[in-house]
């Protein structure tokens, strides 16, 4: 027998959208999400010895996963 997945509340808010990328500081954050923040301060540490200057708060996160963790 097949389930029937229930929708998600928030499906209908989904947008598709396009960001004008320029320069920008990345980073691999490795480790649990409540370190999440440290990596952050590493970034803000860059942005500020580098004199450069954030023009928005707006970021993204790329999720990798090791496929040996999964079998």
């Amino acid at each position: 027998m097949k389930k029937k997945k229930k929708p998600h509340p928030f499906l209908n808010d989904v947008r598709f959208g396009t960001f004008q990328d320029g320069l920008s500081v990345q980073m691999l954050h490795v480790g649990p999400y409540d370190d999440e923040p440290q990596s952050f301060k590493v970034m803000n540490g860059i942005i500020k010895n580098n004199n450069l200057e954030k023009t928005s708060l707006q970021h993204r996160e790329m999720y990798l996963s090791d496929l040996v963790e999964q079998f």
